[in-house]
């Protein structure tokens, strides 16, 4: 009898079980039948209108605080350096001496081109008494050639000496002119031993000592001295060569001092070279900059010192009442795609591999409208053609917006009310 009580309950469990599997089964019968009817879930997607605003194209690069006018000292001539009579950092004005170098050959050489023009001098003044007196023999011998008192042969004599003398004075004098030149150069090279400020300024370099020899440029490129006028400052900056044919001269520019956050000072752009500078060359991370100059218009405080880092951004155009959206909802598709996805509503030019446009907003599903852009700032960027003022784009999230295609279906994410 208890045996067939047990029977009986494990049939009862058993039926139970398969029970229960049925509701799981019809259950999970009914989810896939929902899924396969409404087809991939829509996407989730941020809109943003299309508004009017004033955009600027803005260039940036990194670069140091340098004075407006900078002028480095270097050695004319080589020698010991026997006085140095500034510090680096001193404040000079026009004139002041700086250093001098060891004068005694220059002063050597100025004593003996003296000497040489003494003797180049007297050596003419000789000459000039022969030539005088050999004129005056002439003379007397033209007269008695002339009544036929000497022979023709005696005249050709007198002739000669007339023409030696006069030999020997151009000579006495050419010799005189060039120890007066020697005089000049050796005057010169006395100057150039003594050193003296251009300008007011400060010297902001000062790479000798006293003892120190001194070479020319062309052995030594490195200055004596640089003097700065702290008058006025510029910006030596780096722009990458993508960029930097977007500048021209006379662009406006702002500069921020990293000693000085949240302060910005205005200026221009007044030089761009025209050679570049390459870091890491023939790597794959090669960088191409041009160096700018940008000069400060505004009063620096005391407090900013050559050498400062800084950062300038010049604008480069601006687009003022012009349609924009953000730079985020413009995305690129290949031409065969959207050619497919418009049909003749879409005619590619011969040269498009790709096509520039947005995702519109049209009731709960999105179309791919082709668009031209223009300027951008940070955040937005112009558009030339293509939307109109009001309509609404998909901004993001960019994961959506690299997978979406034209007439998907997409739901509008809920925006905080904080982050409104």
């Amino acid at each position: 009898m208890a045996e067939k009580k047990t029977q009986t309950a494990v049939k009862k469990r058993k039926k139970k079980r398969i029970i229960l599997f049925a509701i799981l089964g019809a259950l999970v019968a009914i989810i896939l039948i929902n899924v396969l009817a409404s087809g991939e879930p829509e996407a989730e997607v941020n809109i943003e209108a299309v508004e009017r605003r004033t955009l600027e194209s803005i260039v940036s690069g990194p670069g140091h605080i340098r004075p407006a006018i900078e002028v480095d000292l270097v050695a004319l001539t080589a020698g010991q350096i026997t006085q140095v009579a500034v510090t680096e950092g001193q404040q000079v004005r026009a004139g002041d001496l700086i250093l001098e170098i060891d004068p005694d050959q220059s002063q050597s050489m100025l004593s003996q081109s003296r000497a040489n023009y003494s003797a180049a001098q007297a050596q003419l003044d000789l000459a000039k008494a022969n030539l005088t007196q050999a004129e005056d023999n002439f003379d007397r011998q033209q007269t008695l050639y002339d009544d036929g008192l000497i022979s023709d042969q005696e005249w050709e004599t007198a002739q000669t000496q007339l023409q030696v003398v006069r030999a020997q004075h151009e000579s006495a004098r050419s010799r005189s002119w060039g120890a007066l030149a020697s005089i000049r150069a050796a005057r010169d090279s006395v100057d150039k031993t003594v050193y003296s400020s251009p300008m007011d300024g400060v010297i902001v370099a000062l790479n000798f000592e006293q003892g120190d020899i001194a070479y020319p440029p062309t052995f030594n490129i490195v200055p004596l001295a640089t003097i700065a006028s702290l008058e006025g400052m510029k910006v030596e900056a780096e722009i990458d060569e993508t960029d930097v044919i977007l500048v021209e001269i006379n662009l406006p520019a702002v500069v921020e001092i990293e000693a000085l956050p949240r302060q910005r000072f205005a200026g221009y752009v007044s030089e761009i070279a025209r050679s570049a500078k390459t870091s890491l060359s023939g790597t794959q991370t090669e960088v191409v900059n041009f160096e700018i100059k940008v000069v400060i218009t505004d009063e620096l405080p005391l407090t900013v010192l050559p050498g400062m880092s800084a950062t300038v951004e010049i604008t480069t155009d601006t687009a003022s009442n012009a349609l924009s959206i953000p730079i985020s909802a413009v995305v690129v598709r290949d031409t065969e795609t959207v050619q497919e996805w418009l049909g003749d509503d879409f005619t590619p030019a011969d040269d498009w591999d790709e096509v520039e446009g947005v995702f519109v907003l049209e009731d709960e599903t999105v179309s791919f409208r082709p668009v031209i852009t223009g300027i951008a700032d940070e955040a937005y960027i112009e558009i030339l053609e293509g939307l109109e003022e009001g309509e609404e784009v998909v901004s993001g999230p960019y994961k959506e917006l690299r997978e979406l295609e034209h007439g998907s279906g997409v739901t509008i994410a809920e925006v905080d009310d904080e982050e409104e």
